[in-house]
């Protein structure tokens, strides 16, 4: 049995509140498949507390 495959791009979505800093946090993804013309997201809405872990000063 043949499956089709797919070639997908994907990107990370990342919280930077200072660029020049360096740090940031990985929040989420975002996903594109050309072949079956598909995009698809995810943002971790739990993510919050790990934010204000990284960076209190934003609190």
């Amino acid at each position: 049995m043949n499956t089709p495959t797919l070639v997908c791009n994907y990107a990370l979505l990342r919280f930077r509140p200072d660029p020049d800093g360096g740090e940031f946090v990985n929040v989420g993804f975002a996903l594109w498949c050309e072949t079956a013309r598909k995009f698809r997201f995810c943002c971790d809405t739990r993510c919050a507390a790990r934010v204000q872990d990284f960076f209190p000063i934003l609190i």
